[in-house]
């Protein structure tokens, strides 16, 4: 996982072919108009969903987890507290969803969650190993905007 703000990230993570392309879409002047949907940028080994949805309570959240994309979470507007775990620390998994590459499950020690709040401009990198619960409320609910770049695992 690596949490920083947007001028970090290229020098954060290793950048294959595909993050670069993630990356390079991060860079666009029209992120804060984009409409909510998928966005293809090079056909299924990187794509943006932009999302926009109320945060909620953290004890709400569900955690995910998946197989073959890697998640890279930016803020576009609005406070996000994401939950964060090891997918290894997990309990009660769900089947695995081949078509949304998603298992939802739960911390097995909820102790053992770190908690990041991301701000507009910071993104968070979830890699498969890194089970995540996104949704959830800063300091007051509000309404999020953000994107996640699906990027493939190679």
């Amino acid at each position: 996982m690596i949490v920083c703000k947007l001028d970090e990230l290229g020098w954060q993570m290793r950048l294959d072919q595909n993050m670069q392309k993630a990356l390079q879409f991060l860079q666009r002047d029209d992120l804060g108009i984009l409409p909510n949907g998928r966005i293809e940028i090079d056909g299924e080994s990187v794509y943006a969903r932009i999302l926009e949805y109320e945060t909620i309570p953290l004890e709400q959240l569900n955690f995910e987890a998946h197989k073959k994309y890697i998640d890279i979470h930016f803020v576009v507007a609005g406070k996000e507290t994401i939950g964060y775990i090891h997918v290894g620390k997990l309990a009660d998994r769900q089947e695995y969803n081949i078509q949304k590459d998603t298992f939802h499950a739960s911390p097995a020690n909820s102790e053992e969650i770190t908690w990041i709040i991301l701000s507009p401009g910071e993104a968070a990198v979830f890699y498969p190993t890194d089970a995540h619960a996104p949704k959830g409320v800063a300091v007051s609910p509000c309404v999020l905007k953000k994107i996640v770049l699906k990027v493939a695992a190679q």
